[in-house]
């Protein structure tokens, strides 16, 4: 299905209404999804705004549901939580109430395929493991939400848990993206490369969602970033107690505000770096190679084979940049490296800011709290 790049979003940030303040007053009207009393309309209808936010992300980012019974009469009144309520039904009732969206945008859509660059035959085994590692990360979003049915144009907005447990999920296929297409990184000893992978795996994650960002969501005017193939999110218009539930609360929700804001403002700079210079997935994998063989040789394990390899990729890329960029490859691949250099340093600015989360935050780190050195180890 192939539709019209996204434009950025402009919506309001959807917050949760508090019930024990709109029942101080009496309403004369009910929600007509789920009963619950209402002061006023939202989106134009007599719902509540949780229903009314709801409809809102179910339709924009075009999620489908199945009923939990098969039967579609699902009671979804308001007493207890929402959260085991059957969607589809759910879903079904906010149709029938006529909610008026504006479509601010649409969610992200796959690009058509286009005709195969002819990368050189070392990039084309990297981009072969990167491939794959971007369709397993696919592959497990969709067991952690099993009650979404995605297709090409289904993308939907994570909590940050959810994120957290893909990243555990899926790191390991990183490390063996790495051992099975990438050279003679696979002759090093097993803690050697899970070392190197530990070390590079904040720029890798920061690499991987410039890149999809760049893919999904091509405008330079689209502040959404893409962190796996399915998810998107605007930091700018997302409920920080919504995103960060189950991960944190209270003063610790000021705390993420204060030092991972401003980073998230800055991704989404960086991001539009990725779109400006005009990253591929030819790019993406030269510059994780840079990456992963800059933590080998820090930790003094660089081999001549390791070396020789880096050097042969970098022919291969240049070559290619000339191919594609004629008569302008030394300024494009200029711009590229620099925004090597961005991904570098945002990087190294979210693993001192989240040191200082950790240290400061107030609650006890909860279990589900994602660690990526446990999940290579087991």
């Amino acid at each position: 299905m192939s539709v019209a790049p996204p434009k950025p979003s402009t919506s309001t940030v959807i917050t949760r209404r508090t019930p024990s303040v709109t029942r101080k007053r009496k309403s004369p009207m009910c929600c007509k999804v789920c009963n619950d009393e209402i002061l006023n309309l939202n989106f134009g209808a007599q719902v509540c705004r949780a229903c009314a936010s709801f409809y809102k992300r179910t339709y924009l980012e075009n999620k489908k549901y199945r009923c939990i019974t098969g039967f579609h009469n699902c009671n979804i009144d308001h007493e207890g939580s929402k959260a085991g309520k059957c969607k589809a039904c759910r879903y079904e009732k906010c149709q029938q109430t006529n909610i008026q969206i504006k479509e601010n945008f649409k969610s992200p859509t796959r690009p058509q395929p286009v005709t195969k660059l002819n990368e050189g035959k070392l990039i084309g085994q990297m981009i072969k493991g990167h491939a794959k590692y971007l369709q397993t990360q696919f592959d497990k979003l969709k067991i952690l939400h099993p009650d979404v049915i995605f297709s090409d144009d289904v993308f939907i907005t994570p909590i940050k848990l959810e994120v957290l447990r893909l990243n555990c999920t899926t790191v390991k296929d990183m490390l063996e993206m790495f051992i099975d297409h990438f050279g003679p990184f696979n002759k090093l000893e097993r803690n050697d490369q899970i070392k190197a992978v530990r070390k590079s795996f904040t720029e890798m994650r920061v690499l991987n969602e410039c890149y999809l960002s760049a893919k999904y969501c091509p405008s330079i005017e689209d502040t959404r970033l893409v962190p796996a193939p399915g998810y998107f999110y605007d930091p700018g218009n997302i409920d920080p107690a919504w995103y960060l539930q189950g991960v944190m609360e209270g003063k610790d929700l000021l705390l993420y505000e204060k030092l991972m804001k401003p980073l998230n403002e800055k991704l989404q700079m960086v991001a539009r770096k990725a779109k400006l210079a005009d990253i591929t997935q030819v790019d993406t994998v030269v510059i994780a190679m840079i990456i992963l063989w800059k933590n080998i040789e820090n930790n003094g394990l660089m081999t001549s084979e390791l070396n020789d390899f880096k050097n042969k990729v970098m022919i291969e890329w240049t070559e290619d940049i000339n191919r594609r960029y004629q008569g302008n490859s030394a300024e494009i691949l200029q711009g590229k490296m620099l925004f090597y250099g961005e991904v570098d340093n945002i990087a190294i600015e979210m693993c001192h800011n989240l040191l200082q989360l950790k240290l400061l935050r107030k609650a006890i780190p909860k279990p589900s709290d994602c660690c990526i050195e446990k999940a290579l180890l087991t």
